[in-house]
């Protein structure tokens, strides 16, 4: 009942707002419409105060009196009624004044509804006042319980899976006979928002055939909101079966017992939260036994959650199904059927939000359409992206006139125009168009939505169609605003209404031709900016350029400054000697012209710098930087020096540190820079992020990585032995791509092997063999892929290591078959295998003793002779080792002749579930025979 008085409460308070604020009661006094308004005012606020009496009862006893609760719950819809009819009539109000009329209230009968409104609720809190609200002093006073969440289980009440076969069959075939199966433990988080479908997706998966016959062990969890180690070990403890000769002991010691030979499947539903140490020991009872293919399935609706739990490369990511899977041709009548029997449950005159998500097809408009036709009273609207229009799906579209919140989509290269009627909102705050990907075409006078805040896009030049933006006053972003874009409406003196602004762009800044134009913008009191951008196409007076920019000085507050274009000779004095953006955490210098740089040793607090295309820029050091002390550049965080082709010398002089806390490093098209002034080559040590390009005479870096810090390196037409090289650093995993050339002997002389012992992914193009001490540091290596080498490896030894390379790709190389042999000896766990124009190998065979060799030169010989391999020919057989038969899975190669031929097909058979020949289609399951 608490619940009911609150929403009561709430309703009425806000249905109050609108003739509270003075507004709308000065032009209802000018409509004649003040009686009506005051004694709805009168009314609201006796229905306040007695709720304020009736929650404060609801507390305690409760509201025990079934009339009272009707009552009460017919007070709130009278409350939404009320705020309904004052909203309408406020809407009118912005409507006379956007017409210079009086009447747009269409005479007395918004008078009449607003008179009904408050007789109806003068009767309904004259007749709740009439009963006993007070709490009873004879009635002990209840305890008020939380609502909890609902508890799942392993079984569905969805009577199918929807739209997710492919996910569910990938995960069982992982967990019962793929991947996982051989490992200890894994962990698989399955993440998504809530609702999505996880529990349902789970429970398919944990009661499916397959699972039920694969694990010894089957257990479902809850777990929601308290993650508590001790009692959800008990939970599994009293889930799982009992041993012969088990022995008693703690929860986590019966489990430890009881999984010594089984496979245990355990689901932990609906995770919210979880501290890292709890995690672990959770996770103790589980790793102990000897039995492999142990499998944990999390449902979480946190990424931060699946990322901590998670065993695997990635999480399973639950997105929103696209048109679910229609394969039984039932899907949409279900749905539409569905629709149609909410339409008899729903009262769609009190819908205040509609939320539609996914894509809908045509079949679905008229149902939506006639489903929502009466759906006047919504303040929020959020549409999918759609192939048609949104009047032919809303039912009268243009007479919702209560939205604050509205969100249009359509598909990708659709034509479809934006409703002409926008303009028609007045109450609107949120213009989501993220998801418009239809025609640009602004409707006119969307300077009409007056209380616009926030205006989303995906195409920021949609913001420079508005024309006469000087009505949105409280518009908080303005990306771009072209100046005199057309004759009338895009005035400069059109910013200075904004007050609101916290980013703004100004383009097309050469229009301006007086000092005067640029003061009436009135930055300087815009308080709130904290980003800015200013930007000149063209330059035609440099001395009248340069007095225009120091007009436009902004707020002192502003965090983020681009300058673009401007010709003038030197940066406006508030950016220089007079320093007035002192708090400047980001400044972006784009194709200016000035001879000296601003005051860059006095932006303490700067974080972000780039410089851009700056053709008088010689020199960047002390000399740029201003008056050195120990704060300039201590937080700097990101560095880009790019196009800038008269500069000659980057220096720090004896200021070590001044770039010590730098994490983003980007240098690109710098053609005369030689070296970087980082002493012996050491480099910031916080440095996360390097980017080099177009830099010929940089012949000196550092191996690649240097520090663990780094997460990404991306290098190429550099004067070192490299064609590229980038490597990446994610919570996926580490991966490595380098072209060589001909000057590169050794990897070492680019790579710190040393320091990729967490690689799994790498790819190597015209590069120097591997030797076996690099590939024995690999130790996390799952990939490898090899083109245009001179060789794979250099010499192997014959002493015992393994890699746990699990794909290797390998084309155009001059490696040797006995080789290549020895490496796939050393993959226990290599499932894929290419090879292609391998120039080295002209026989394949299988075993190490007894030689089968099947002699690719000559196709017919190879299907009718096994001989064994003279001493001369042993570089160029390749003999596929025993380990394969039993790992490799997908085979590629550009030798029809090689292995279609008995030995091989029956080595090869017993794993292998695809081949791929030449341009053939792939062949699959095929048979032993």
């Amino acid at each position: 009942m608490e619940v009911a008085v609150s929403a009561a409460r709430w309703v009425v308070c806000k249905a109050l707002a609108p003739v509270t604020d003075g507004f709308l009661e000065a032009w209802a006094a000018s409509a004649g419409l003040a009686p009506n308004t005051d004694a709805l005012k009168t009314e609201l606020l006796y229905a306040q105060g007695m709720l304020d009496n009736a929650h404060h009862g609801a507390a305690g006893d409760g509201i025990r009196s079934p009339a009272l609760r009707e009552l009460l719950h017919k007070l709130r819809h009278l409350a939404y009624d009320a705020d309904d009819v004052l909203d309408e009539l406020d809407y009118f109000r912005i409507q006379d004044a956007l017409d210079g009329t009086r009447h747009a209230a269409a005479g007395g009968e918004s008078g009449g509804c607003l008179r009904e409104a408050e007789l109806n609720a003068r009767h309904t809190v004259t007749t709740i006042l009439s009963l006993e609200l007070l709490r009873s002093s004879s009635h002990a006073a209840a305890p008020v319980t939380a609502k909890s969440r609902p508890v799942t289980t392993c079984r569905s009440i969805e009577p199918k899976l929807y739209g997710r076969d492919t996910t569910k069959k990938s995960i069982i075939n992982d967990i019962t006979q793929g991947k996982c199966c051989g490992e200890g433990l894994t962990v698989i988080p399955i993440v998504g928002p809530g609702g999505i479908g996880k529990t349902t997706l789970v429970q398919y998966i944990f009661r499916s055939q397959e699972v039920q016959n694969h694990f010894q062990e089957k257990v479902w969890i809850c777990v929601s909101q308290n993650f508590n180690v001790n009692k959800l070990t008990e939970e599994i403890e009293k889930s799982t079966h009992r041993v012969e000769g088990e022995e008693s002991g703690r929860a986590e010691e019966l489990i430890e017992q009881r999984l010594e030979s089984k496979r245990i499947l355990l689901v932990l539903d609906d995770i919210w939260n979880c501290e890292y140490e709890d995690w672990r020991r959770l996770l103790v009872p589980f790793t102990r036994g000897q039995r492999k293919g142990n499998i944990i399935i999390v449902t979480t609706r946190f990424p931060a959650v699946a990322e901590m739990v998670k065993t695997t490369d990635s999480s399973i990511d639950l997105e929103v199904i696209d048109g679910m899977d229609d394969s039984d041709g039932k899907t949409d009548e279900n749905f539409k059927s569905e629709l149609r029997i909410l339409k008899t449950r729903l009262t769609v005159t009190n819908l205040r939000t509609l939320m539609i998500f996914g894509e809908l097809d045509g079949s679905f408009v008229v149902i939506f359409r006639d489903l929502f036709k009466d759906a006047n009273a919504l303040r929020i609207l959020h549409l999918p992206r759609m192939s048609f229009s949104v009047e032919s799906m809303i039912h009268r579209f243009s007479a919702l006139v209560h939205l604050r919140y509205l969100r249009l989509g359509t598909n990708y290269g659709s034509e479809t125009h934006l409703p002409s009627t926008l303009y028609r909102f007045y109450h609107l705050k949120i213009l989501d168009l993220q998801a418009w990907d239809g025609c640009l075409d602004l409707p006119r006078h969307l300077s009409n939505l007056a209380k616009l805040c926030h205006f989303h896009t995906q195409h920021d030049e949609l913001h420079s169609g508005i024309s006469n933006v000087g009505n949105l006053q409280f518009l908080q972003e303005l990306k771009i605003f072209r100046v005199k874009k057309e004759n009338r409406g895009f005035e400069l003196k059109q910013l200075g209404h904004l007050i609101e602004l916290s980013g703004l762009g100004i383009y097309n800044l050469e229009k301006i031709h007086t000092e005067e134009e640029a003061t009436e913008a009135k930055l300087a009191y815009k308080t709130f900016l904290h980003k800015f951008t200013l930007d000149w196409k063209t330059n035609i007076d440099l001395d009248k350029e340069a007095q225009i920019l120091e007009r436009l000085r902004p707020h002192n507050n502003l965090q983020e400054l681009c300058i673009r274009g401007h010709g003038g000779p030197s940066c406006p004095i508030w950016l220089g000697s007079e320093l007035s953006v002192k708090t400047l955490a980001s400044l972006s210098l784009v194709g200016v012209a000035w001879n000296t740089l601003p005051s860059l040793g006095k932006m303490w607090k700067l974080r972000e710098l780039t410089l851009m295309r700056i053709p008088t820029l010689n020199e960047f050091g002390p000399n740029q930087f201003g008056p050195m002390t120990e704060h300039i550049f201590h937080k700097l965080k990101r560095l880009a020096l790019i196009d800038l082709k008269r500069l000659e010398k980057w220096v720090i002089g004896n200021y070590h540190e001044l770039f010590s806390r730098l994490q983003a490093l980007v240098i690109r098209d710098y053609p005369e820079l030689s070296e970087l002034p980082f002493v012996n080559q050491v480099y910031p040590p916080s440095l996360q992020e390097l980017e080099i390009e177009n830099c010929p005479k940089v012949l000196a870096l550092p191996p690649i990585p240097w520090t663990y810090t780094l997460c990404s390196v991306q290098i190429s037409k550099v004067g070192l032995r490299l064609g590229h090289l980038n490597y990446s650093k994610s919570p996926n995993g580490v991966t490595l791509d380098i072209e060589g050339n001909d000057d590169l002997h050794s990897l070492d002389e680019v790579l710190a092997i040393n320091n990729l012992a967490d690689m799994q992914k790498m790819e190597m193009l015209k590069c120097s063999p591997l030797e076996l001490r690099q590939l024995q540091m690999l130790t996390s290596l799952k990939a490898l892929r090899l083109s245009d080498s001179k060789g794979i490896l250099g010499n192997l030894s014959d002493a015992e290591w393994q890699l746990p390379l699990e794909r290797i790709f390998i084309q155009n190389c001059h490696e040797s078959g006995k080789e290549l042999t020895k490496l796939l000896s050393r993959l226990p766990k290599l499932s894929y295998l290419h090879m292609w124009a391998c120039q080295g190998i002209t026989r394949l065979g299988i075993g190490h003793k007894q030689i089968v060799a099947i002699d690719l030169e000559d196709t017919q010989s190879a299907h009718k002779q096994q001989q064994n391999v003279d001493q001369e020919d042993e570089d160029r057989l390749l003999l596929f080792p025993a380990n394969l038969s039993n790992s490799l899975q997908e085979l590629r190669t550009d030798d029809i002749a090689g292995v279609l031929v008995k030995p091989i097909c029956s080595f090869i058979s017993s794993s292998l579930t695809k081949l791929g020949i030449g341009s053939m289609e792939e062949m699959e399951r095929f048979s032993k025979e």
